[in-house]
């Protein structure tokens, strides 16, 4: 106990999930984790019958049930799709899931990349290329050793290598 409180200040995580690489700080939650991958399902909801691998789960989705009674009446619980693409026949149970989806029909891409000035249809697709501008991260630092160790032949004119990160120009 006193080795885990210890890891709660270094946030050391020794224990690894072999199929997904995530660590944790104890065996216990590396335990709770891996019901995830073995679809082992134990904690059931009895307000909308959905099953979660972990009793905390419950007790988010009776907050969101509780506190957003519309929920169980629309969506994942009814299995209604209230919100329709006039362009296409695709049904949406958020309004938002349309709104993103419509901007496949508009061409809008209203997020912007502030290092290239490329814009892009959502928000996540901006946050998850912006981690190809950091220096820091592993795959970056992959990338910057490759080229820098990249020589060319003696007696062969070196060309310039070019990166293909989502930001890239095609």
């Amino acid at each position: 106990m006193l080795s885990y409180h210890k890891r709660a200040h270094t946030g050391e995580k020794p224990f690894m999930c072999e199929s997904c690489g995530k660590s944790f700080a104890s065996k216990e939650y590396l335990k709770h984790h891996s019901r995830i991958h073995m679809g082992f399902r134990p904690y059931k909801c009895e307000l909308c019958g959905r099953a979660f691998a972990q009793r905390s789960s419950i007790h988010s989705e009776l907050l969101l049930l509780t506190f957003n009674p519309c929920l169980t009446s629309v969506c994942s619980v009814s299995g209604e799709r209230p919100y329709h693409c006039t362009d296409c026949d695709k049904q949406f149970t958020q309004l938002n899931a349309l709104q993103r989806h419509q901007r496949i029909h508009t061409a809008e891409k209203p997020y912007m990349c502030g290092l290239r000035n490329r814009t892009f249809t959502d928000k996540s697709t901006v946050r998850r290329q912006t981690i190809t501008h950091d220096q820091n991260t592993p795959w970056k630092n992959y990338l910057v050793v490759l080229k820098d160790n990249m020589e060319a032949p003696v007696g062969i004119e070196p060309t310039t290598l070019a990166l293909q990160t989502p930001c890239s120009t095609n």
